[in-house]
């Protein structure tokens, strides 16, 4: 059982340095890696290599990953085209989460919801994209991987874990990797750097670049733990090139709205397309959420208008869906909101590369881009009393996101900031 991958030297010490005679004490092991650096490839190589060296016994590993559909888009992708290229035998029993090549079990496990992670020893668990958990919940997941993983194996090598991650500034790898510190757990971290990932066109390397500050450039491209949450959430805006006249939505123009949610201040802004840029229009704020539906369509009596809400409202909107649908308006109700710092990420490049303007009227948005800073614990900052500034740039990065991640004319964008693959 051998299929050879070619390899980068820093995955090829993930696949390797685990069974080195120095190494075999070691139970934590840490690829931290750019995007793009390789990370799915190195997870993929260690799967078969493990496959390859206990093949013949019973051995059950697990692999995680943040939720079973980006294992599949991820490292299944992968893993799946090298068994077939590989003529290896395996089974995948999707209903199961099990992957069985030869004698050796894989099984497959979701982080989202740490408090379900349960019933499976493992011998070997391989942890990816960690750090895309919010931290409390990594380091939850952590503490269930390692409750996990105690099975040792047929050749006398203790039972160990491998995470695969970009770093997402000082958050759950870091915190993890200083907790093991502190207790004097020996652990290794290997660095991947974007720039030394051969397989990728250079000019793809040079956009990432581009796109990042010094910064995020430690951080996403280089693996570095870095602080990403310190000072102004949004230093990308500047009045001078983020801020244009007002403008009007012509007939029939789509104009795409972002609610959040609150009691007695439900913030919402309007957002229309031009010419491969944004512009946010106008911004509302309902005292009686009851009228929203009715004063939007007021403001937009001839435009197509998709509706993007708070998700956490999602009561709130059903209880108020006639009203939407009598207004003609489109409810796009997700079942969950994009992670906050992905939000802040997407909506800080969209204003550094000239794709986010806020017209001059759309005061309080303003005002909240100029001031909004993050809190001690290194979020942006909430305060407890409604309408504030989260309410309006919350209301704001809910239809950002949502197009942009859905625009073929933001794919460029979306594809850098989101690809952890080869």
């Amino acid at each position: 059982m051998k299929h050879e991958l070619t390899l980068l030297k820093h995955q090829a010490q993930l696949v390797n340095m685990p069974w080195q005679e120095e190494y075999r004490g070691v139970e934590y092991w840490f690829l931290i890696g750019g995007y793009a650096s390789g990370k799915s490839t190195a997870a993929v190589a260690l799967i078969l290599s493990i496959a390859g060296k206990y093949n013949g016994h019973q051995v059950t590993c697990a692999v995680f990953s943040t939720t079973i559909t980006l294992f599949r888009k991820t490292i299944w992708q992968e893993l799946s085209k090298a068994l077939i290229m590989g003529k290896i035998p395996h089974r995948y029993d999707k209903q199961e989460n099990v992957i069985y090549i030869g004698s050796v079990k894989f099984v497959v496990i979701p982080t989202e919801n740490p408090t379900a992670i349960y019933g499976v020893n493992s011998a070997i668990s391989i942890v990816d994209e960690i750090d895309e958990l919010e931290q409390s919940r990594a380091m939850l997941a952590f503490e269930a991987v390692q409750e996990r993983t105690r099975v040792p194996l047929p050749d006398g090598r203790r039972p160990f874990t491998v995470f695969t991650t970009t770093a997402q500034g000082m958050r759950g790898v870091y915190q993890i990797t200083e907790d093991l510190r502190e207790k004097a757990l020996p652990f290794v971290i290997i660095r991947g750097r974007t720039e030394l990932n051969t397989f990728l066109d250079p000019a793809y390397y040079q956009r990432l670049y581009a796109l990042y500050d010094e910064n995020e450039r430690e951080a996403y491209l280089n693996g570095e733990f870095v602080n990403l949450t310190s000072g102004r959430c949004y230093p990308a805006f500047n009045e001078r090139d983020c801020v244009v006249n007002d403008m009007m939505a012509e007939d029939l123009e789509t104009v795409s709205v972002g609610q959040d949610m609150n009691s007695a201040a439900s913030c919402a802004n309007a957002v229309i397309k031009r010419a491969g840029t944004l512009y946010v229009i106008k911004e509302f704020c309902f005292k009686d959420f009851t009228m929203a539906a009715e004063d939007i369509r007021r403001d937009f009596p001839s435009q197509e208008i998709p509706y993007y809400p708070d998700a956490s409202g999602k009561m709130i909107i059903q209880a108020q869906m006639s009203s939407f649908m009598q207004a003609g308006m489109d409810v796009k109700q997700a079942n969950i909101n994009p992670p906050i710092s992905e939000r802040v990420f997407i909506v800080n490049k969209m204003l550094a590369t000239g794709r986010l303007k806020v017209c001059k009227s759309v005061k309080n948005l303003i005002l909240a881009w100029k001031t909004r800073c993050y809190d001690d614990n290194g979020k942006p900052q909430k305060a407890a009393v409604h309408p504030e500034a989260s309410d309006f740039c919350d209301s704001l990065e809910y239809v950002v996101f949502r197009m942009v991640s859905a625009d073929p004319d933001f794919f460029d964008l979306y594809s850098m900031v989101r690809n952890h693959g080869r």
